[in-house]
C-alpha cells in the first residue's frame, strides 16, 4: 500500500496543477473514481490517513464520505467502530498538523456517523465532546464538533429519513442544559480575563450558540446568565462583538419570553442603552457589519418591546430616543445605513398609530425634532455640502442613484409622519415654500451662456432640488389634504396652482433648453399634479351645489390642459411629453368633468391634439385614450340617466370623424411604391383605436355603444388589409391588425355586426387553413410567435364566449385540429406560445367537453391528448405556466369532476408521478403547497384513494428504493392519511425519506 499512496500522491498533485490539460484531468477523474467505487476502498481509505500530504488525506475523506453516508448501515459493528475510533483519535491527534479544511471534514464525517447511529449504538458520543471540551487543548475541536452536529442533525437537506431526524433533534436537545453551560462558562471566562484572551476560541463558540439558538426551544432552553455572557461580548471589538449582536438579534427574532421577562427587558434595553451612548461618541471605532447589526437590534427592540418597557418605572424612554435619533443621523453614516435607520423611525411611527390619543402628544417632541432634522437633511439650504458629495451618477440595482435613494428615504418618512402629525410637517413646509418663491421665478435672469457655469453653483442647484423636495412633501400628504378637504382647501389649492406655475414659467421662459435641471424639475412637477388628481377629483364633488366655487375647479382643470398641451411639441424631449400626455388622460380619467363637454377650452384642445404634428406613437395614444376616455368615461357620482351621453356621443363622433377618415385616405393611396410606409402610418393607427377600445372593456355596454358608432367604419377594413399584408408578408402589420380585432372581439363583440364578426373570423379561418398558416404554426418556418399568441388568444375568446355557439360548433374542429398539430411543435423557446396554447386547451376542456367527447372516437380521446400537453408543457423552469396548468386541472375538478373521467383516469399515474417528481426537486421554484394541493384533489376524486395507496405508491417506491424495509416504512407514512392538513405534511416528510432512500 505504500507504493500505492505514493502514486497516488502523484496522481493527486497532477490532478489539481491548473496546468494540467482538461483531456488528461478527465481521465485522471475517472481513475480517481474508479478507485472509491472498489470494494476495498474503505481499507484503502483507512490506510491512506495515516499519511501526511493534504491532497492524499482529502481523497481518503472523500472516500470515507461514501461510507459514512447510505453504506453505512451495510458495515459490520467491528468495522463500524474501528472508523469512528479511528476518525476520532486522527481529529484529536492530528488537527494541529494537517489543513483545516481536512480536520473539519473529518469532523464531518464524525457528525455523519452520529447521525446514523448516537445515541444507540454510539453512547459515548457526549462523554467524548464533554472531554474535548473540559481539556484546554482540545476545547476548540469539541465546539466545532458540536457546532458541526447541529449543522448535520437540523439541515433540511435529504441526508436523514425525517422520522430520524426528529429522534436526533429529541436526543439532542436533551444534551442542551450541560452543553450550554459549558459554553456559558467559556464565555463568562473569556470576558472576565481582559489579559490573555482566547478570540478565535470565543468567535466559535458564539457562532456555535448561533447555530443552535436557530432551533432550540429557548423558553426551555436558554437561560438568563448566557444571555448576559453574549450581551458582556458586544462590547468587544471586532467579529466577536458583530457575533454577538447576531446572537441577541436571533434571540430577540424569535420573541424569547423568559420568566423573569422584566429582568430580561431591563437587562436588554440597559446594554443597548449604553451601547447608543458609546456607539454615537465614538462611531469611527466600530466598523460597518458591526453598525448594521446594532441597527437591527435596535429595530428588532423597538419592534416587539418598547411598547412593553415604555411604562417600566425608571424606563428613561425620551433619553433612549434621544440617543437613537443622534445614532440615526450620525454625519458618518453611509446612505445604506442612514435608510435602515430611518426604517426604525417607521417603526416607531407604526408604534404611536397604535394608540395616537396618548402616545403622539407624549412623543410630540420627538416628532417635531424628526421632522425639522429631516428638513434640514434633506434641503440644499441647510445641508449643500453634503449633499453634493452624494453620488448622482451612477444607479444601483433598483434604478436609483445614492442622491435620489436618499431623497426618497426622507421623503417617505415625511409622509408616514404626515399620517400622524400632518400639521407639524405643513407648518415648516409652508415657509421653506415661499422662501423659495422669488429665487425659482428669478432663474431666468440668468443667461443661457452663464448657465452652464452656473449649474455648478449652489444658489442654482439649492433653489431647484428644494423647490422638488418640498412639492414632494406636499405630494406626500396628499390623503391627508384629501380627507380634511375643507380645511386644507386654501392650502392644497395653492400648492395646485404653483405647480402650474412652475410649468407656466419654465415653458414660457424656454428653461427646458438651458439645463438638465429643468427638465428634471418639469418631470417631477407633472408627477406631483398626477397625483393630485384625485384631489381634484375630490374638489370637484364639492364644488357641484356652489358655483362660486365650481368656477375655481375649471380654472385648475382648464389650466392643467392647457399647460400640459404645451409640452406635446417635437422640440420638447419625448420623456417629458410622455408624462404630460399620461397626466391629461389621468385628468380626464381620474376627475371626468361632466361639465367640461361643449367648452370653449376643450374644443381648443382637441384641435391642438388634432393638429400636433410628428409627435412619438406612444404619445400619440396616450392623448387619443385621454379625450375618448373623457367622452365616454361615466362621471362620478352622476346617475347613468344624467350623463350627457347626446353631447358626449356627438363630441366624440367630431373628434374621431378626421382620424377615422384618415384612415381611409391612407387606405386608398396604397399602392407598390408606398406600402411600407402606408403600412407605418396604418400600424399607428390601429394600435391607437387598440388601446381606445381596451381602456372601456369594463364599461357598461351605454359606453360601447357610443364608441362602436364612432369606430365603427374600420372594423371592417380588417378583412381587406390582413389578406393584404399577409400576402406581402408584413408580419408587424399583420399582428397590429390581429391585436385591434382581439380587442374589438373582447369589448365591443355585442355591438358589432354579427355578420362583420363573422366575415373578420373567416378571414383568420382561412389563413390558418392556408400554407402560411402552415408556415405559422411550424416552429422552423415560424419567425413571428407573437402572431400565433394572438390567433390563440382569440380561438380561446371564442371558444369560451357563450354568445359563440353557433360560430364555434363550425370552428370546433379547426380549432382541436390546430391544437393536435401545435403539441409536438412546440420548441424549448415557445413559452408564450405554449402559454396561449395552454389557456386555450384549458378553455375547450372547461367549456366545450361535450362537444369534444362527440368529436373523439374510442380510440382517439382529444381530451386525453390536451390532459397529456398539459403534462408535457408542465416545466420547471416555467414557473407561471407550471402554476396555471395546476390551477386549471383543481378547476377543471372542481367544476366537472374532471380527475374521474376516463380522459384523465388513464393518464393519473402519470400526472401523480411528474407531480411527485416535482416536490422531489428541491430546487424548483414552483410553489410547494400548489403541488400538494393538486396531488391531494386528484387522489381525493371518486376511486383514487385506493388506487393511489394500493397500485400507484407501492409501484412509485418499488422504482426508486431497493430495501424493502425502506419501502414500508414509505408506504406507512401514507398509510389511511386522507385530511388535507396531515397529508401536506406527511408527503413532504415522504419525498425527503424517498429521495434519501433512493441514494442508498
Amino acid at each position: 500500500m505504500e507504493q500505492a499512496a505514493k502514486e497516488l500522491e502523484v496522481i493527486l498533485q497532477q490532478f489539481f496543477d491548473p496546468n494540467t490539460p482538461n483531456g488528461t484531468k478527465k481521465q485522471l477523474e475517472q481513475y480517481l473514481d474508479s478507485i472509491k467505487a472498489n470494494p476495498e476502498s474503505l481499507q484503502r481509505a483507512k490506510f491512506l490517513l495515516t499519511n501526511t500530504n493534504d491532497q492524499v488525506l482529502w481523497f481518503a475523506t472523500s472516500i470515507l464520505e461514501s461510507w459514512t453516508g447510505t453504506k453505512w448501515n451495510t458495515l459490520p459493528a467491528t468495522e463500524t467502530q474501528s472508523l469512528k475510533t479511528l476518525l476520532f483519535d486522527f481529529l484529536v491527534a492530528r488537527s494541529g498538523m494537517v489543513a483545516p479544511f481536512i480536520w473539519k471534514k473529518v469532523a464531518k464525517l464524525l457528525a455523519e456517523i452520529a447521525a446514523n447511529e448516537w445515541p444507540q449504538a454510539w453512547p459515548e458520543l457526549f462523554p467524548l465532546i464533554e472531554k474535548l471540551l473540559m481539556n484546554p487543548g482540545t476545547t476548540f475541536l469539541g465546539v466545532y464538533l458540536l457546532t458541526t452536529i447541529s449543522e448535520e442533525f437540523i439541515s433540511s437537506r435529504r441526508n436523514i429519513p425525517s422520522q430520524r431526524k426528529e429522534e436526533l433533534k429529541t436526543h439532542l436537545l436533551a444534551q442542551m442544559s450541560p452543553i450550554l453551560n459549558i459554553l456559558n462558562n467559556f464565555l463568562r471566562s473569556f470576558v472576565n480575563n481582559t489579559t490573555t484572551r482566547d478570540t478565535k476560541l470565543a468567535t466559535l463558540i458564539l457562532e456555535c450558540v448561533l447555530q443552535y439558538l436557530a432551533w432550540i426551544p429557548l423558553n426551555s432552553m436558554f437561560s438568563m446568565p448566557l444571555l448576559e455572557s453574549i450581551l458582556d461580548c458586544i462590547t468587544i471589538q471586532g467579529e466577536i462583538g458583530t457575533l454577538a449582536l447576531t446572537c441577541v438579534n436571533e434571540i430577540l427574532s424569535r420573541n424569547f419570553v423568559p420568566k423573569d421577562f422584566s429582568e430580561f427587558l431591563i437587562l436588554i434595553f440597559q446594554r443597548i442603552y449604553n451601547l447608543l451612548q458609546v456607539v454615537t461618541e465614538n462611531p469611527d471605532d466600530f466598523d460597518d457589519s458591526f453598525l448594521q447589526k446594532f441597527t437591527d437590534f435596535t429595530s428588532l427592540f423597538v419592534q416587539n418591546h418598547l411598547g412593553r418597557v415604555e411604562n417600566l418605572p425608571n424606563f428613561p424612554t425620551l433619553q433612549f430616543l434621544s440617543l437613537l435619533f443622534k445614532y440615526s443621523f450620525s454625519a458618518d453614516f453611509s446612505t445604506d445605513n442612514f435608510a435602515y435607520c430611518m426604517g426604525i423611525w417607521e417603526t416607531f411611527l407604526e408604534y404611536l398609530d397604535a394608540d395616537p390619543e396618548t402616545r403622539i402628544p407624549k412623543f410630540s417632541l420627538v416628532l417635531q425634532s424628526l421632522i425639522t432634522t429631516l428638513f434640514d437633511r434633506s434641503l440644499f439650504s441647510t445641508n449643500g455640502s453634503k449633499l453634493v458629495q452624494l453620488d448622482d451618477v451612477d444607479k444601483d440595482e433598483d434604478g436609483e442613484t445614492e442622491m435620489q435613494t436618499f431623497f426618497r428615504v426622507c421623503i417617505n418618512l415625511l409622509s408616514e409622519i404626515g399620517d400622524v402629525a400632518p400639521q407639524s410637517i405643513i407648518e415648516l413646509a409652508v415657509p421653506r415654500l415661499e422662501a423659495l418663491k422669488q429665487p425659482l421665478f428669478s432663474l431666468h435672469e440668468y443667461s443661457q451662456s452663464s448657465l452652464v457655469s452656473l449649474s455648478d453653483s449652489r444658489r442654482f442647484v439649492a433653489t431647484v432640488y428644494d423647490t422638488k423636495t418640498i412639492l414632494r412633501i406636499f405630494g406626500g400628504l396628499r390623503p391627508y389634504l384629501i380627507s380634511n378637504f375643507e380645511s386644507t382647501f386654501n392650502l392644497t389649492e395653492q400648492i395646485f396652482k404653483l405647480n402650474l406655475d412652475i410649468l407656466q414659467y419654465v415653458y414660457q421662459r424656454q428653461l427646458l433648453f438651458m439645463a438638465p435641471l429643468f427638465a428634471d424639475l418639469e418631470l417631477e412637477i407633472l408627477s406631483i399634479l398626477h397625483g393630485f388628481m384625485s384631489w381634484l377629483s375630490a374638489f370637484e364633488s364639492h364644488s357641484r351645489s356652489q358655483p362660486a366655487v365650481f368656477d375655481r375647479f375649471m380654472e385648475l382643470v382648464f389650466r392643467t390642459m392647457e399647460e400640459v398641451v404645451k409640452l406635446i411639441d417635437v422640440k420638447i424631449p419625448e420623456s417629458i411629453q410622455l408624462v404630460a400626455s399620461s397626466l391629461l388622460k389621468s385628468l380626464f380619467s381620474t376627475v371626468r368633468p361632466l361639465r367640461i363637454f361643449g367648452t370653449q377650452q376643450l374644443l381648443v384642445t382637441m384641435e391642438k391634439i388634432q393638429r400636433i404634428p410628428e409627435i412619438s406613437l406612444n404619445v400619440q395614444v396616450q392623448l387619443y385614450t385621454a379625450v375618448t376616455g373623457l367622452f365616454l368615461l361615466p362621471s362620478h357620482n352622476v346617475p347613468m340617466n344624467e350623463q350627457l351621453w347626446e353631447p358626449r356621443e356627438l363630441a366624440l363622433s367630431q373628434f374621431l370623424a378626421p382620424f377615422v377618415q384618415n384612415i381611409f385616405e391612407l387606405c386608398n393611396t396604397i399602392n407598390s411604391q408606398n406600402s411600407a410606409e402606408v403600412a407605418n402610418r396604418l400600424q399607428g393607427k390601429f394600435r391607437i383605436l387598440k388601446n381606445i377600445i381596451w381602456d372601456i372593456q369594463t364599461e357598461p355596454k351605454s359606453v360601447k355603444v357610443i364608441l362602436e358608432k364612432s369606430i365603427h367604419q374600420t372594423i371592417p377594413l380588417f378583412v381587406n388589409l390582413f389578406k393584404m399584408y399577409s400576402y406581402q408578408d408584413n408580419e408587424e402589420m399583420m399582428f397590429t391588425l390581429l391585436d385591434f380585432f382581439y380587442a374589438v372581439l373582447k369589448t365591443l363583440k355585442s355591438q358589432v355586426d354579427i355578420e362583420i364578426i363573422s366575415t373578420c373570423l373567416g378571414t383568420i379561418f382561412t389563413f390558418l387553413e392556408g400554407e402560411q398558416g402552415s408556415l405559422l404554426l411550424n416552429p422552423r418556418t415560424r419567425r413571428h410567435p407573437e402572431i400565433l399568441c394572438r390567433f390563440l388568444d382569440i380561438l380561446t375568446f371564442l371558444v369560451d364566449d357563450p354568445t359563440t355557439s353557433d360560430l364555434d360548433k363550425r370552428y370546433l374542429n379547426f380549432i382541436l385540429k390546430l391544437c393536435l398539430d401545435l403539441f409536438p411543435n412546440l420548441s424549448q423557446d415557445d413559452t408564450r406560445i405554449r402559454e396561449s396554447l395552454l389557456s386555450l386547451c384549458y378553455k375547450l376542456l372547461l367549456n366545450k367537453s361535450a362537444l369534444i367527447s362527440e368529436i373523439s372516437s374510442s380510440t382517439d380521446d382529444i381530451s386525453t391528448k390536451i390532459l397529456q400537453f398539459f403534462g408535457s408543457a408542465f416545466n420547471l423552469e416555467e414557473i407561471e405556466n407550471a402554476i396555471f396548468i395546476l390551477e386549471s386541472l383543481r378547476n377543471l375538478e372542481e367544476k366537472s369532476n374532471i380527475f374521474s373521467k376516463r380522459s384523465f383516469f388513464i393518464l393519473r399515474s402519470n400526472f401523480l408521478t411528474l407531480f411527485l417528481r416535482t416536490l422531489l426537486d428541491k430546487g424548483s421554484a414552483i410553489p410547494q403547497d400548489e403541488v400538494i394541493s393538486t396531488i391531494f384533489a386528484i387522489i381525493s376524486s371518486a376511486m383514487n384513494w385506493d388506487y393511489f395507496e394500493n397500485e400507484f405508491l407501492p409501484a412509485f417506491v418499488n422504482e426508486g428504493v431497493r430495501d424493502p424495509q425502506d419501502r414500508m416504512s414509505l408506504l406507512l407514512k401514507l398509510k389511511n392519511v386522507k385530511d388535507f392538513p396531515t397529508f401536506s405534511t406527511r408527503i413532504v416528510e415522504f419525498m425527503d425519506d424517498f429521495a434519501y432512500f433512493h441514494t442508498k
